[in-house]
């Protein structure tokens, strides 16, 4: 099977290049690639911006059996400072993709967001994929620009799909981590995830900051799990076929408090002492003007459990321990 992965530098996209190169021809597109992976992958890399002229996308969407578009900004700072550009091409440019795929008659894999559930404040029930019901604030909050973009795209790529026999699976992922999430803040420049902003204040002994009280509840899905469901959605076409699907760790609910409070008893346990009390930012003055929150986000993993038999299999605590050992064992 010859496989084009758009997005293919990024964290998500490289888990399951590894995976797929085994038995797949893969070529991987991105504007940036880690310098170990294009020594080390056995593929075609093709580094450059999706928007740039030269390289021509639609000849190799044409050229692919499987085309897997990971292309997005997927970080909270990013919708605060660069609201059009995040809408362009988490909107604009993925509907390109999704429109040759239509032309050329090729199986498109899109990767959405958990965002497009929006927030329904503290929710008793995980949200299911055929109930979404988009709840999002004002039109000042730049932050649900993110979410609005990617929920239209999934609109459009359905549509496509009754009109145009378009074969399509739309994946939601629930906060993936891993050890190569993100970077850490203390080495470059810019606002990664929480996950990596406080493994950076363990690493560096400074307070951990918890936006807006960190009340908010997400359930963590160890990046390993995760692509064991990517590669069961790749190699059953028939099953997934114009599907839907939330990946996520239900049972793995915590607060941000709680991951920053579990992250640091790891810590202890294992490898020093950190001690360090915490800081309660507001999210305006964390993120920037135009933030806004999602109370709970879980998901519903009945439908993917149901078609193609997958469950995930790494509680909390271990997701948590796997994804920090290696900042501290090398």
């Amino acid at each position: 099977m010859k496989i084009l992965l758009l997005g293919g530098g990024g964290f998500i996209g490289r888990h399951i290049a590894d995976v797929v190169c085994q038995n797949n021809k893969v070529t991987i597109y991105d504007k940036e690639v880690p310098s170990q992976m294009i020594r080390d992958f056995s593929g075609e890399i093709i580094v450059d911006d999706i928007r740039s002229p030269a390289v021509d996308i639609d000849m190799l969407v044409n050229q692919n059996d499987v085309i897997i578009d990971l292309i997005a900004y997927a970080n909270p700072k990013l919708y605060i400072d660069k609201p059009l550009e995040t809408f362009n091409i988490c909107f604009t440019e993925n509907l390109k993709i999704a429109e040759m795929c239509v032309k050329y008659n090729k199986r498109l894999i899109q990767f959405s967001t958990s965002e497009v559930y929006g927030d329904h404040g503290h929710v008793d029930h995980p949200w299911k994929e055929d109930h979404t019901e988009f709840i999002t604030g004002g039109i000042h909050e730049h932050r649900w620009v993110y979410a609005n973009a990617k929920q239209l795209l999934e609109r459009l790529i359905h549509i496509y799909g009754t009109t145009d026999g378009l074969d399509y699976t739309i994946i939601r992922p629930f906060n993936f981590i891993g050890y190569d999430i993100d970077y850490l803040p203390s080495q470059q420049p810019g606002c990664p995830r929480v996950f990596s902003h406080f493994l950076d204040s363990i690493i560096c002994n400074k307070p951990m900051s918890l936006v807006d009280g960190g009340q908010q509840k997400r359930a963590y899905t160890y990046i390993d799990d995760a692509v064991e469901c990517i590669v069961k959605i790749i190699n059953s076409p028939e099953s997934t076929r114009r599907e839907v699907f939330n990946i996520g760790s239900p049972k793995n609910e915590t607060t941000i408090e709680g991951l920053g409070e579990t992250m640091i008893q790891i810590y202890n346990e294992r490898w020093g002492t950190y001690s360090q009390e915490f800081l309660y930012p507001t999210g305006e003055a964390f993120y920037g003007k135009g933030y806004a929150d999602i109370s709970r986000r879980v998901p519903s993993i009945d439908k993917v459990i149901k078609l193609i038999d997958w469950r995930p299999t790494t509680d909390l605590r271990t997701t948590l321990t796997k994804s920090m050992e290696p900042w501290f064992i090398s």
